[in-house]
This record gives structure tokens, C-alpha cells and sequence, in this order.
């Protein structure tokens, strides 16, 4: 709840189970981390952010593959 009410801070996902990670991964707005890559088995794909912009992952091994080039 703290990601959808104060979209201006970063919350850390390090906690977060498969259930609360839909429902984070769902928002429009709001700003998560992790010191790894997170993503539901049941999930289809994910939004990140990059530096050229937005990006749609629906592939765990691509999400991995995304987060580590990033770091």
C-alpha cells in the first residue's frame, strides 16, 4: 500500500511475495527496487524502466538477463 500512496518514494520488493508482486507490478505509478530480479512464475511480463525508456519482459531468464546488464 505504501507504493500506491506515496508514489514518490521507493519501497524495496525484498520482502514480497508472489501475491503482493502482481498487485505492485500492476500500478502506474510508484517506484520499487531489489537486489534481484523479482517476478511471479504466473505473471505473463512486466514493465521496467530503463534508461532509453519503458520496456516490456515476459520472460524470467530475460528479466534476469535485463537486471543484470542494468546494475
Amino acid at each position: 500500500m505504501n507504493v500506491f500512496y506515496y508514489p514518490d518514494k521507493v519501497f524495496c520488493l525484498k520482502e514480497c511475495g508472489n501475491n503482493a508482486l502482481e498487485v505492485l507490478y500492476s500500478f502506474e505509478k510508484g517506484s520499487v527496487y531489489s537486489e534481484y530480479a523479482m517476478i511471479p512464475f504466473e505473471m505473463e511480463r512486466v514493465e521496467v524502466q530503463t534508461l532509453a525508456g519503458k520496456k516490456v519482459i515476459d520472460d524470467y531468464e530475460e528479466l534476469k538477463e535485463w537486471w543484470e546488464n542494468e546494475e
